[in-house]
């Protein structure tokens, strides 16, 4: 928590360039900080079907 605190001041009022804000960037004028929610690690699975095996 005192981490996301020390950088989300280092933000503040600072210039933001991102693609949604394109090459002339954004003032960060406020920060949203949360608890994860979700697990940090994501697991894929694939499974293909091959109708020539039966």
């Amino acid at each position: 928590p005192e981490q996301a605190r020390i950088n989300a001041e280092k933000m503040l009022g600072k210039l933001l360039v991102t693609k949604q804000t394109g090459l002339d960037g954004k003032i960060c004028n406020s920060v949203m900080i949360t608890t994860r929610m979700f697990p940090r690690k994501e697991f894929y699975l694939s499974i293909m079907m091959e109708r020539s095996f039966g």
